[in-house]
């Protein structure tokens, strides 16, 4: 092969390996802070678990920096007045931890975030910048100092050499472990419900072999139902789907308004009726009521009048009989044709004696009026006599 082509494949080669290279550090690499540069902030911790030199970062998920140093906060310069900013004691000021994180210059951290260190389930830290909900601002390192209630507004950025307090999240491998025991005791309720399921499928079980017969018949009746209740569905579907049928529904509904106009006037009548049924019952409970109230003494007197009643009708049997009877006077007076002459006989002589003494009591008539207008001509007529009162 010839020299040239050797070297010229050599040459692309390593061109093609360098370039590669430069691709990965621009994707992996801290590109970005070599161009534009980083600024430091510290940050105080109880405890920083998982986190190491170059750790990252994030704000609001996007990365803006990495942790550059990790050390004890006992061993730092000027702890006095880090500690009385932040507000913390100082046993627990020394007992904790201080990070030193590169955060890229055209990013900004502001008084009232904090960092918040979380970790994975795989150990991997990440220091995450939040808002604070308990603002405690930002404290500047050598250059002065502004404590929680100092000049620093809480969206002032944070310099560098500044300090900002953190805290530890809460961990997701603690959380687990905190939760094993209720696991557990869920697992058990899991376990007691399976068992208790099992006991229920088995007495189904032997419900359903001891009453299998039961459940075959029931099927099978359940079986002709359905066809009764098809066969009663295709009758029906006969029945509605004559034309005749149809036109007679039709017609059937057309007067229905009619009917129910009907139905409303008959009820309408039937409560006019019922109300005057009622004026009637009323009527006669103020009837009745004054019979219940001297029920007693009506029943006493009908029970007189009827004993009276009674009487009489014997009294009338004891005249009807005396009548009968041809002994008696009534019955001579009836069944004797002679003694009916004879009394017919005075009874017209009666009748002429009172045609005879009507013109005497006509005399005695105006007699007594003469004297009643004049009663002297009376004693006048005694002493020298006329021709009479006439």
């Amino acid at each position: 092969m010839d020299e040239r082509i050797i070297q010229f494949r050599v040459g692309v080669m390593v061109f093609a390996t360098i370039l590669i290279t430069l691709i990965l550090v621009f994707m992996f690499g801290d590109f970005h802070q070599i161009i534009h540069g980083t600024y430091e902030v510290r940050v105080w911790l109880r405890e920083a678990p998982g986190v190491a030199v170059d750790t990252p970062v994030r704000k609001s998920g996007i990365l803006i920096g990495r942790v550059t140093r990790i050390e004890f906060a006992d061993g730092i310069r000027n702890p006095d007045e880090v500690r009385s900013a932040l507000g913390i004691s100082e046993d627990e000021f020394e007992r904790g931890v201080v990070l030193t994180m590169a955060i890229q210059a055209d990013k900004r951290i502001y008084a009232d975030e904090i960092a918040r260190v979380r970790t994975s389930l795989l150990g991997d830290a990440v220091v995450q910048i939040v808002r604070n909900a308990n603002h405690v601002s930002g404290v500047p390192g050598p250059k002065g100092f502004a404590g929680p209630e100092g000049p620093a507004g809480p969206r002032e950025p944070v310099e560098a050499d500044q300090w900002i307090r953190g805290e530890i999240a809460e961990d997701a491998i603690e959380t687990v472990r905190d939760l094993a025991p209720k696991l557990e005791q869920v697992m058990d309720s899991i376990h007691e419900s399976s068992e208790t399921i099992g006991d229920l499928a088995a007495n189904f079980h032997r419900l359903l072999d001891r009453h299998e017969e039961n459940i075959d018949r029931t099927f099978a009746k359940t079986a002709d139902t359905l066809d009764a209740v098809e066969e009663f569905a295709a009758s029906a579907n006969r029945i509605l789907g004559d034309e005749q049928t149809q036109l007679d529904f039709r017609r059937s509904l057309e007067r229905l308004p009619v009917v129910l106009e009907d139905t409303h006037k008959a009820v309408v009548s039937i409560e006019h009726s019922m109300g005057n049924f009622n004026r009637t019952l009323r009527n006669i409970e103020d009837f009745t009521e004054p019979l219940g109230r001297d029920a007693e003494q009506m029943v006493a007197r009908v029970d007189s009048s009827l004993a009276r009643l009674d009487q009489l009708a014997g009294e009338l049997v004891q005249f009807s009989q005396a009548i009968n009877k041809r002994d008696g006077t009534l019955g001579q007076l009836i069944h004797n044709p002679e003694l009916y002459h004879n009394l017919n006989r005075t009874i017209r002589n009666v009748e002429h004696l009172t045609r005879k003494v009507e013109p005497i009591l006509d005399d005695a008539r105006v007699f007594s009026d003469r004297v009643a207008r004049n009663p002297g001509v009376l004693v006048r007529d005694a002493v020298r006599p006329g021709p009479g009162l006439k």
